[in-house]
């Protein structure tokens, strides 16, 4: 996601990114302090460091395998009688959070001060090959989302029948994570729609979707324009979710 530029043309564009994170997470660390730390820090001290590569080995096969949430795909409904394989939709967005978090770190901290940072680090190669990865990724999700939803609040299966799968709070993270997809593409596209060129041109759904608004007519200083708009909205979801994760049923 190549950034825009200079704020107002004249404070640099990560001085309005690092006093914007710096705001945001010194609000959400606050609120995981008192709703999570606080709470923790009353209870009594435990051996955690014992059998360091066992708990390491779980750690990895729960957390980056989703173990737990892989083990029920293949399960039979007991009210609609389908194959359970929620649990596949579970673990492609977990691993997009993955990937999505490495390329904020790459495309917004880092390019935002320093422009090359991105293809010193991963080669202009490096560069095309992610950027297509995060593109085709963020369709991934936005497909897996919609099935999340006709799921939960249509078919309705039997585990998902009680109020906690069905509460605002559910439904603000789904609409919170596809606005976040879709700013991805909608980044990509006014980039290549303005003319952009470099690694990140080479995105394939963002580059199809910037062409067909040129096509529409969409002039390069529009694009321009939009491109900014939707590399700032972009962060800024990124900083509400920051935000609200320490409130939500999600912590």
């Amino acid at each position: 996601m190549v950034p825009p530029g200079d704020i107002f043309g004249v404070i640099p564009i990560w001085v309005g990114v690092y006093l914007a994170t710096a705001l945001a997470f010194s609000l959400a660390g606050y609120a995981l302090y008192y709703r999570v730390f606080r709470l923790i820090f009353q209870g009594k001290s435990a051996a955690r460091f014992d059998r360091p590569w066992e708990r390491l080995m779980g750690a990895i096969a729960i957390v980056l395998g989703q173990r737990k949430v892989l083990q029920r795909v293949g399960a039979v409904d007991l009210r609609t009688r389908s194959i359970d394989l929620s649990g596949i939709g579970h673990a492609a967005i977990f691993w997009g959070f993955l990937s999505f978090t490495l390329s904020y770190v790459i495309f917004i901290f880092g390019n935002s001060v320093w422009r090359p940072f991105a293809e010193t680090i991963l080669t202009p190669t490096g560069v095309v090959v992610f950027s297509i990865y995060l593109d085709i990724f963020a369709v991934i999700i936005l497909a897996v989302l919609v099935w999340a939803v006709v799921r939960r609040w249509l078919v309705k299966p039997y585990r998902l029948s009680y109020d906690l799968t069905q509460n605002a709070d559910a439904v603000i993270v789904v609409g919170l994570t596809a606005a976040l997809m879709l700013a991805t593409l909608l980044v990509h596209a006014f980039h290549v729609a303005e003319g952009g060129t470099g690694p990140e041109a080479s995105v394939i759904v963002g580059g199809a979707l910037g062409r067909w608004f040129a096509d529409l007519g969409l002039n390069a200083g529009a694009a321009d324009n939009l491109h900014a708009v939707s590399w700032w909205v972009h962060l800024g979801i990124i900083l509400c979710f920051a935000i609200y994760i320490p409130f939500s049923k999600h912590i």
